[in-house]
């Protein structure tokens, strides 16, 4: 996929747990997740974060995690049905874009 292909999945996607970004460095897709906290109790801080790690496309709108210590966990886009990107699932959640 070409490198402005992939810029359609670069942004910010949210869930109540986290903050996902996607970016473009290098040719490649960067994901970086960003804890809000506040599980188990609403006064829980964020506990440690994971480093930026690639992610590279096994299909249409689908991705997985090439580093560890995610290595091979997959995530799909999913659409508005007039084709925008509107969510992300990845880590078993759905993020919203923002």
């Amino acid at each position: 996929m070409r490198g402005h292909k992939r810029l359609e999945y670069c942004g910010s996607y949210s869930a109540v747990l986290d903050d996902v970004d996607i970016s473009l460095k290098h040719g490649k897709l960067m994901l970086q997740s960003r804890l809000k906290g506040g599980f188990l109790t609403q006064k829980t801080p964020p506990g440690p974060g994971f480093p930026p790690f690639h992610v590279g496309f096994i299909g249409r709108d689908r991705i997985a995690m090439l580093d560890p210590p995610m290595k091979e966990l997959q995530g799909e886009f999913l659409r508005h049905p007039d084709g925008g990107i509107a969510w992300l699932r990845w880590g078993g959640r759905i993020h919203s874009r923002r």
